[in-house]
């Protein structure tokens, strides 16, 4: 029996192709996906090209909800090159924030350039085995926003409102104690 020159590799690509079929059955998801350290970055300067403030500022970078506080984020430093992340507080879906720019001093105010970058949960609800309590289901989304303000030290600033809520920062002189 003679066999074509296409049957024997047309077969071994029909065997693969069915095996896909059968192990691409849909899988059970995960809970929760966890948010990914992707949101923007600014290079981190070295110490060489770091330069200075006059002074050591204390940035504080917080969200509110109506009158109630999200939580915040600080850092005390004197480098003109800001990075702060992370989430503002300690949720099982946390939004987690990165803001990162660059601060001048220029005639008694704060010029800060600004990127601000954050991940947002979004839950939804879907039905489980039969018996079992419904699965919450996690994803995130990216969001982001960039500027330039012309600030007062120790003045606050909103710089973001998204959702109901606004997000603000603060750049005020560090006593030294």
């Amino acid at each position: 029996m003679t066999q074509s020159t296409f049957a024997r590799p047309l077969s071994i690509v029909v065997l693969a192709f069915s095996s896909l079929l059968v192990t691409g059955q849909e899988q059970p998801r995960p809970r929760v996906i966890p948010p990914s350290p992707s949101l923007p970055r600014q290079p981190t300067p070295t110490i060489q090209q770091a330069e200075t403030l006059s002074t050591n500022y204390r940035v504080t970078f917080s969200g509110k909800s109506d009158d109630k506080s999200l939580g915040e984020l600080s850092t005390l430093t004197c480098a003109q090159n800001i990075y702060i992340s992370g989430p503002l507080n300690s949720s099982n879906t946390p939004t987690t924030f990165t803001v990162s720019g660059i601060l001048e001093e220029k005639d008694g105010f704060l010029i800060f350039t600004y990127s601000i970058g954050f991940r947002a949960p979004i839950t939804t609800m879907r039905d489980s085995q039969p018996g079992q309590p419904p699965v919450a289901d996690v994803q995130y989304q990216d969001h982001t926003s960039r500027g330039t303000l012309k600030m007062q030290p120790g003045k606050a600033y909103d710089l973001l409102k998204s959702g109901g809520n606004i997000y603000s920062m603060v750049v005020a002189p560090e006593i030294d104690k």
